[in-house]
């Protein structure tokens, strides 16, 4: 089923077994993940190498979702219009502009949501 093959996510979850399963159906679906539960292993990355994609999870204790976006809009403006939130709780913190994938996140939702993007 590979659809997305060769893109390059950078998917951010504080929640390690989240991510992880998150992850595996993101490669199934052909992307190359690189999967982060820390804000400061996602950071030194991004300072590395550039993604397609940016998956952050929206409520995280170090920085939340939107903090994290507001220094990629900052410091990586082109990445910013390629960023997307996952959240088992929208609310208030999810910035409007942001498309975002509401928990729980299957397979199918994952290959609808990224099939809809430029």
């Amino acid at each position: 089923m590979l659809i997305f093959y060769m893109k390059r996510i950078f998917y951010l979850d504080d929640d390690e077994l989240a991510g992880f399963t998150i992850a595996k159906m993101l490669e199934k679906l052909g992307f190359q993940v690189r999967n982060f539960s820390r804000f400061e292993d996602f950071e030194r990355s991004l300072q590395k190498e550039k993604p397609d994609y940016i998956l952050l999870d929206l409520i995280m204790p170090e920085k939340n979702g939107r903090e994290v976006y507001e220094y990629i809009k900052k410091n990586y403006s082109e990445l910013s219009k390629r960023t997307f939130f996952i959240t088992g709780s929208p609310n208030s913190l999810l910035p409007k502009e942001v498309p975002y994938l509401e928990k729980p996140v299957t397979l199918d939702k994952l290959k609808d949501f990224f099939s809809r993007l430029p």
